[in-house]
């Protein structure tokens, strides 16, 4: 009869290789979390449609409530998810956008964070991971020039930049601009200044004037 003893030292490393790939993967997870399909993919579409980020614009991955948030290009979207998510992935919002395309037919979708990597399942995208969330910039889909100018307001320009938010910021501020040296033309006989109507306008932006 033929020894098995060389079959059984095979099966032995390979269940101790396996074993440890394994246990390296669980090493290098940073955030997994179980998302709602349904949920993820029309989230990703509506921005798709509304928030029209730029090419180079960064997307906000986080945890708020029993929620993924992800905001893209002055939106955000959000499905149900759980697992563990403490922190904001940050990456490329055009290549998030696009992976709606890819997600399987699975009632819930698997996305996880690993050194440098967002990953889905089959492919993943580079990302830079934040370990704690703080207060963040949110600009709802549909915000008024107003909404946009008070996040403004509100944040450093480096949350904007982190957050994805400081290209809106800017357009609702150039637009700011431009409104206001409309009016100084109009209102000239009433000898109104251009300092005084970007008083009048930030007081009612930060809320101090109702």
């Amino acid at each position: 009869m033929r020894s098995c003893s060389g079959c059984c030292t095979r099966f032995s490393n390979d269940r101790e290789r396996v074993g440890n790939e394994m246990s390296s993967d669980q090493t290098n997870e940073i955030a997994s979390v179980d998302v709602n399909r349904d949920q993820l993919i029309e989230g990703l579409r509506l921005l798709k449609k509304h928030a029209s980020p730029r090419r180079r614009e960064k997307a906000v991955v986080r945890r708020e409530g029993g929620d993924l948030v992800i905001e893209i290009g002055g939106g955000a979207a959000r499905a149900e998810a759980s697992g563990r998510w403490e922190g904001e992935a940050r990456l490329n919002g055009k290549l998030l956008l696009e992976t709606a395309k890819h997600y399987s037919q699975d009632v819930t979708v698997n996305i996880r964070v690993e050194p440098g990597r967002f990953l889905f399942p089959g492919r993943s995208i580079p990302c830079e991971w934040v370990g704690t969330a703080a207060p963040h910039p949110l600009i709802p889909i549909g915000a008024t020039l107003r909404d946009i100018l008070r996040v403004g307001a509100q944040f450093s320009e480096e949350e904007l930049e982190q957050s994805g938010h400081v290209e809106s910021v800017r357009d609702a501020r150039k637009k700011r601009t431009r409104l206001i040296r409309q009016a100084v033309k109009v209102l000239g006989p009433l000898q109104i200044a251009e300092e005084d109507l970007v008083e009048l306008v930030d007081g009612l932006v930060s809320g101090e004037l109702g």
